[in-house]
C-alpha cells in the first residue's frame, strides 16, 4: 500500500503471524508552528495541588497523569473518606478538587460541599461521562464549580484547570 510518499509492507506466514513495516518520507524542513506564547490554545502549566477524587482506578490514573504532565501536584482519592482525609491533612493544601459526579456512596456535588466546608477557597471541577452531567453540576450551589465531559483530552483538561485556577487569583 502506498500513500503520501510512504508505504506499508506486510509479510504474513500462516501460523506465524504477520509483520508490518511502515516507511514514511523524511521531512527535513516541516511547517513552522506559531509560537506557543501567541497561540490561543496554549496549554496552561501550574504548580498548584489538585485533589482527584475518582472511583475508577484506570480513569483516576489517566487523568492524574494528564495533570501531572502539566506540573500540577496530584493527590488521588478513590472515595469520600480518602478525599476528606487529603483535605484535612496538614501537608496537603488543596487548590482544586477534580471529582467525578458519580462517586459510590456520595455524589461529586455532595463531596464538594463537604470539602468546601473545610476549605472554602478550593475550586471545583466535576467530571462525568454521562449526558446531562453539566446540568447536575450546574445545579450545585458552588459558584466556583465547573464541568468537564469525559472523555477529555490532555489539552482540554489543562486549559480548563488553568482557567479555573486563574479565576481564583483574580
Amino acid at each position: 500500500m502506498t500513500r503520501s510518499d510512504g508505504h506499508i509492507a506486510v509479510d504474513s506466514v500462516p501460523g506465524s503471524g504477520a509483520k508490518f513495516s511502515v516507511h514514511l518520507r523524511q521531512v527535513l524542513d516541516g511547517p513552522r508552528r506559531e509560537s506557543a506564547k501567541n497561540s490561543p490554545d496554549t496549554v496552561t502549566r501550574g504548580s498548584e495541588v489538585l485533589l482527584l477524587a475518582e472511583h475508577d482506578d484506570s480513569v483516576r490514573t489517566v487523568v492524574g497523569q494528564m495533570v501531572q504532565a502539566q506540573d500540577y501536584s496530584v493527590v488521588e482519592a478513590a472515595n469520600r473518606a480518602g478525599a476528606l482525609e487529603a483535605v484535612v491533612s496538614a501537608d496537603s493544601l488543596i487548590d482544586l478538587l477534580l471529582t467525578d459526579l458519580d462517586m459510590p456512596g456520595m455524589s461529586g456535588p455532595q463531596l464538594a460541599e463537604e470539602v468546601l466546608k473545610l476549605r472554602p477557597e478550593v475550586r471545583v471541577i466535576f467530571l462525568s461521562g454521562h449526558a446531562g452531567g453539566a446540568a447536575v453540576a450546574g445545579g450545585n450551589s458552588n459558584a466556583n464549580a465547573d464541568f468537564i465531559a469525559k472523555p477529555v483530552t490532555p489539552d482540554q483538561l489543562s486549559k480548563n484547570v488553568g482557567e479555573v485556577l486563574c479565576r481564583r487569583l483574580a
